[in-house]
């Protein structure tokens, strides 16, 4: 059994060519924060075993997605955006054989507590747990990192954003374990 702790273990390799390099290096980052996540709210061995699988390819329908949108370096247009929310359920597609934890998290990623998220509007507990830690964990490595639209965001602006989203965009709980994290390696 792969033990979603270790870093020296296969990860996304098998995506290597499929996806972009920074979309497979933001996978990764992602698996890292959720697990750390994961460990301060208690999740058990399986749990964390899939949240490392679907977190590291929970954007893997970008791989459908034009190179020319996802580096596209100003806004988005009506049309790109709607692409842009294809990549979930694209991802679904992509992962058949995976279990269904890890293509809950593939799939429901982008939805939101109040239920302003996709591809399905799920909203509070509605939103597997699983994906309700991706979510917030993608969320701040997307604005710490550069995008081709914008630079990177400070550590400290990232974490004060998904502070101040928690009960609109975020799980209470999932937020209140990531900001221990957040303090305990500040």
């Amino acid at each position: 059994m792969i033990d979603a702790r270790k870093s020296d273990q296969p990860q996304s390799q098998p995506l290597r060519g499929v996806v972009p390099d920074e979309v497979l290096r933001h996978g990764e980052d992602v698996a890292k924060l959720s697990l750390r996540v994961a460990d301060e709210i208690g999740l058990g061995a399986y749990e964390r075993l899939v949240l490392a699988w679907g977190a590291r390819i929970h954007d893997i329908g970008k791989a459908r997605v034009p190179t020319g949108i996802l580096e596209k370096p100003g806004p988005l247009t009506p049309a790109e955006r709607g692409l842009i929310e294809q990549h979930p359920a694209w991802g679904v597609e992509m992962a058949p054989q995976s279990p269904i934890m890890v293509r809950e998290i593939v799939l429901h990623h982008h939805e939101r507590w109040d239920g302003s998220g996709y591809p399905e509007h799920l909203n509070g507990p509605n939103i597997p747990l699983l994906a309700r830690i991706v979510a917030v964990c993608d969320v701040f490595d997307a604005l710490v990192s550069d995008r081709p639209y914008r630079s990177a965001w400070s550590r400290e602006d990232a974490v004060t954003y998904i502070e101040h989203a928690s009960g609109r965009e975020f799980d209470p709980s999932v937020v209140d374990a990531f900001m221990r994290v957040m303090n305990a390696s500040a």
